[in-house]
């Protein structure tokens, strides 16, 4: 009991060390007990220690608790057993035995460990506590920020941006990993019904990758001109229209007008000129905006967009309108705040559209531009390293699909006669890789699959 009510002292002094140094009307919320029990379950069982091993040890708040969250860290991967004793010699190895307390606070760990019994639930406890102090320190620094003079007649935007991405990587930190059990595991994929991807209306590609599964990040990288938006309406329009799927579509070049001017297109098989001008039968008109009302699309122009403001409206578009695939066009158009280069910029962009896809469980597609050395080879074919500004785009993508054409100087190319493109899917993480040849109609739009004889002259 002694040395409970040291621990509680040296709580008190730390919550009121807090509360100055940060100017609070409140001090930062904690639970000292919940901290004792997880770190006293982990000395005493092996599942409680890997249990707390899949855990920072900066979500305790006493600096004591930390270092034996620490040691029993380290000795988790080494393969060592956790103990009273191993985890004392580790940090005597260290020379952080004193500064973790001694052994009066180890025994003081024991005898909270002795009567803990649901070690999960203190875990629990102590991260979502951690998540709100990080809440509260996000929020003062951005307080402070704001309330700077030198930023009295600044563009706010920035700040915003930031504090988005930082809200993202608390929520994405917090506590969403899975670990499932030999039970779990059975349950939700061997006795399930098998889990193909939505279909996106272009067969082989669905085929052979599955369609687009959920958690998943698809590339479509292309030079422009060459359909990658076209590929993207079409997948689009098959989710949304056909399937009824709500879908969102981060649009970062075309308006939402010209989006739905696009799709109106695709519907009644007239180009998006044509839909403008009005040059189509009222009556059609009148019926493809009825199924398009009727749809489940969901589109956002925005103009250079942070990676936070994008990873925030896929949320509230899952949250708000069960929101089941995304579309964003494109990659290259979104900010990232890795400003070192633009490839840590692009890399960080994909790693957080990947997080998302994932947290939300839901597959995002990401068109991507390629770099003009792909014009200058022997081979048209684009290669993964082409991919502009790559960062770690091809390390984050599940899939990604290149469109890319063998004709010379397409961009002359009468725009009423298709134009022969190939669908080139370099990367695939769920099975084979392959190549299948395509029209790219691109007056109205659309591209469609080559037949045997077209491929053949």
């Amino acid at each position: 009991m002694v040395s409970r009510s040291r621990d509680s002292v040296d709580a008190e002094k730390e919550k009121r060390m807090n509360q100055q140094t940060l100017n609070l009307p409140f001090i930062l919320p904690s639970d000292l007990a919940a901290e004792q029990a997880i770190l006293g379950a982990a000395l005493l069982d092996s599942e409680s220690a890997a249990l707390l091993a899949q855990s920072a040890p900066t979500i305790f708040t006493l600096e004591k608790h930390r270092y034996v969250a620490t040691a029993i860290h380290a000795l988790v991967l080494r393969g060592d057993p956790v103990d009273a004793v191993t985890v004392q010699s580790e940090l005597a190895g260290h020379d952080q035995l004193d500064a973790a307390g001694g052994i009066v606070t180890l025994a003081g760990l024991l005898e909270a460990g002795a009567t803990a019994t649901h070690a999960e639930t203190y875990l629990t406890t102590v991260r979502h506590l951690a998540t709100r102090r990080e809440l509260i320190r996000l929020g003062i620094d951005v307080s402070s920020h704001a309330a700077k003079p030198s930023n009295d007649h600044g563009d706010p935007t920035d700040l915003i941006a930031s504090t988005i991405t930082r809200l993202l990587a608390l929520d994405l930190a917090a506590d969403h990993e899975t670990l499932m059990t030999p039970e779990q595991f059975m349950a939700d994929h061997v006795l399930a019904l098998p889990d193909d991807g939505f279909r996106t209306g272009f067969g082989w590609f669905d085929d052979v990758a599955d369609g687009l599964r959920p958690g998943n990040l698809i590339v479509i990288a292309g030079r422009p001109g060459i359909g990658k938006t076209a590929m993207a309406l079409q997948i689009l329009y098959a989710l949304s229209i056909q399937d009824k799927r709500p879908t969102l579509f981060i649009s970062l070049e075309m308006s939402a007008r010209e989006i739905g001017d696009r799709l109106v297109g695709l519907h009644v098989g007239q180009s998006s000129r044509a839909v403008r001008q009005r040059s189509i039968a009222p009556a059609t008109l009148v019926h493809a905006y009825e199924q398009l009302e009727r749809s489940g699309f969901h589109i956002w122009d925005a103009a250079a967009p942070t990676v936070g403001a994008v990873a925030a409206m896929i949320q509230r578009g899952v949250a708000q309108y069960h929101i089941q695939a995304v579309v964003v066009d494109h990659i290259g158009k979104v900010r990232g705040t890795r400003r070192e280069s633009r490839a840590l910029e692009v890399g960080e962009v994909a790693q957080a559209l990947k997080a998302t896809a994932k947290r939300f469980s839901v597959p995002v597609v990401a068109l991507c531009q390629l770099n003009r050395q792909v014009e200058h080879r022997n081979s048209p074919r684009p290669q993964l390293a082409d991919l502009r500004d790559s960062g770690n785009i091809e390390e984050e993508a599940d899939a990604v699909l290149f469109l890319y054409t063998r004709e010379e100087r397409p961009e002359n190319k009468d725009p009423h006669k298709p134009l022969e493109i190939e669908l080139y899917l370099a990367k695939n993480r769920h099975g084979e890789t392959g190549e299948r040849g395509y029209l790219f109609f691109r007056a109205l739009g659309q591209i469609k699959e080559r037949t045997i004889r077209e491929d053949h002259g």
